[in-house]
């Protein structure tokens, strides 16, 4: 099945701007996997993207981590290629670039190389996707690796209060669980865990492949499909679902000496599928899209409290979360809590004003156009939708849903994602009492 779109305009200070000439096309292989690819003329690089629907929410207690330390092990050595040295140095031989990252509830190998090689690019990913050994001996070595990894986390609060925000907000399911598992399931797994748990979720039809660059479609179906095309589908695990059931506010606090603290304060909010996504999406700009943004200029430049601040929203299939993330000055973090849950009370009580709606969306606009010349910012566009959503929007399509968002939309939203027993506070600093905090979620 083959399905084409072309990119089109976009207006940014009432000028039309093209999104890069290119065009993206889908098929999707008897098996299910999905191939979509991204024509960039005007580039000298290819990335390729392999996105698989499987993270830590998948994975039971006993497995936490396992998603992350196969995502190590697929580059631990196939049959043509028998080491991770036998891997990397083929792509550094041409000046390309390659990496993986786990997440929530996705995992991605990906790699970008000149356009001239785009099929051993092609090759290499597709090597280390299907054919890694895993041997037990590089599983113990590569035990030693997750482990510093898990110290590094702890020793870094500015990553580990993320850690902390998702067990308070999301506690007692996988989607609480640390990507990167506990010392205790780490060192307990063994080769046969991770063959039992690949062939419950990597399977065909949990699979995108998302190329971008100055390539032809039908050129990397035909890549791709001499690798993949044979391999049979399997039924794949679900993920456990989050059902809401907070019914007051919640702090959590892994107490550390130091002067800086680090803390999230944020809330559980929308799925991917939900049709108010891009009025969050405004949200979060209007909150901290730039420098001129209400958190960097009130909580940064007026009051010189932190040196980062900025909201984030994270969609999965049957829920998401939004929060504030600071870096903040230990004795004034009780001034800092209270002007963050000023901004969300601010966009509850009274509406955004147009001019500052415009700013935002006009932001918003400029980043994303800024995006779609880069192949890997593209290349990770098509193929996250392509993995998650029954629709792939353009990015003509998603200024669209832009400019169609009010400012009455914005305040309905915040009314009612903004709630004070819906609030949690993960906090990383010298202090161990929460009750001084819990005292302070009042919005």
């Amino acid at each position: 099945m083959d399905r084409n779109e072309k990119c089109g305009q976009l207006t940014i200070n009432n000028q039309q701007l093209t999104i890069s000439s290119f065009m993206h096309k889908l098929t999707t292989l008897k098996n299910g996997l999905k191939i979509i690819t991204s024509e960039m003329p005007h580039t000298s690089g290819v990335s390729t993207n392999i996105f698989v629907g499987a993270g830590s929410r998948y994975e039971t207690k006993k497995e936490s981590g396992i998603s992350h330390f196969a995502e190590h092990m697929f580059f631990k050595g196939t049959k043509k290629r028998p080491s991770t040295l036998e891997i990397s140095k083929i792509i550094d031989g041409v000046g390309g670039i390659m990496n993986a990252f786990t997440a929530h509830d996705h995992t991605c190998f990906w790699n970008k190389v000149p356009k001239k090689y785009f099929s051993l690019g092609i090759d290499v990913v597709s090597d280390t996707f299907l054919n890694s050994l895993f041997k037990e001996k590089e599983i113990e070595k590569e035990k030693g690796v997750i482990m510093e990894e898990i110290n590094m986390g702890k020793d870094t609060p500015m990553r580990h209060v993320v850690d902390l925000f998702y067990e308070l907000i999301f506690q007692n399911t996988p989607l609480g669980q640390n990507i990167i598992g506990t010392k205790k399931s780490v060192s307990a797994m063994k080769r046969e865990d991770f063959m039992v748990y690949l062939k419950s979720l990597y399977q065909p039809q949990n699979i995108a492949i998302s190329v971008a660059g100055d390539i032809k479609h039908s050129k990397i179906v035909e890549e791709i499909k001499k690798r993949f095309d044979k391999i049979e589908k399997r039924e794949t695990r679900k993920y456990q679902s989050v059902i809401d059931e907070q019914n007051k506010p919640a702090v959590l606090i892994n107490f550390k000496d130091t002067n800086q603290s680090h803390l999230i304060l944020g809330f559980k909010a929308l799925s991917k599928y939900d049709p108010q996504k891009p009025v969050l999406d405004m949200i979060n700009m209007i909150l901290s899209g730039g420098m001129s943004s209400r958190l960097f200029i009130d909580i940064r430049v007026k009051k010189g409290l932190a040196y980062y601040v900025r909201a984030y929203e994270h969609n999965f299939m049957d829920i998401g979360c939004f929060y504030v993330h600071a870096g903040l000055n230990s004795e004034k973090i009780e001034e800092a809590i209270k002007l963050i849950i000023k901004e969300f009370k601010e966009l509850k009580e009274k509406k955004v004003s147009l001019k500052e709606l415009k700013k935002a969306k006009e932001y918003l606009k400029g980043n994303l156009l800024l995006d779609m010349d880069d192949t890997e910012e593209v290349s990770s566009w098509f193929g996250t939708q392509a993995l998650f959503e029954k629709k792939i929007k353009t990015p003509e399509e998603k200024i669209k849903e832009i400019e169609k968002v009010t400012a009455e939309q914005i305040q309905k939203l915040s009314q009612k994602l903004f709630i004070q027993n819906k609030m949690n506070l993960a906090l990383i600093g010298p202090f161990k009492d929460e009750k001084p905090f819990l005292k302070l979620l009042k919005i």
